[in-house]
């Protein structure tokens, strides 16, 4: 995931409080962006979320649990999902949330 997607529409203000711009002078002239490590952490710990609910759940699959432990499962998968995918499309950091 690139973390610009995630400030490049809700202004600069929002990229100057997570990030800032350091220029390498020895090699390049174009500056490089460093994010906050909070920003960097959310996303990371927001992703990795998603990917262990997903283990669950294929795990409740492979053993056939009782239906209704697979529902609450998904519908957590789903939660997350969502979560991660509206922030990302209305550009909200996760670690202001």
């Amino acid at each position: 995931m690139n973390m610009y997607s995630i400030f490049s529409k809700r202004g600069n203000w929002l990229r100057m409080r997570f990030g800032r711009k350091i220029g390498i002078p020895d090699f390049s002239t174009k500056p490089t962006n460093y994010y906050n490590l909070d920003v960097i952490i959310s996303v990371g710990y927001q992703l990795s979320q998603i990917l262990r609910q997903l283990n669950h759940l294929s795990g409740l699959l492979l053993f056939q649990q009782p239906l209704i432990d697979l529902r609450i499962s998904f519908i957590e998968v789903l939660y997350s999902m969502t979560f991660i995918f509206e922030s990302i499309k209305y550009n909200i950091s996760p670690a202001s949330l």
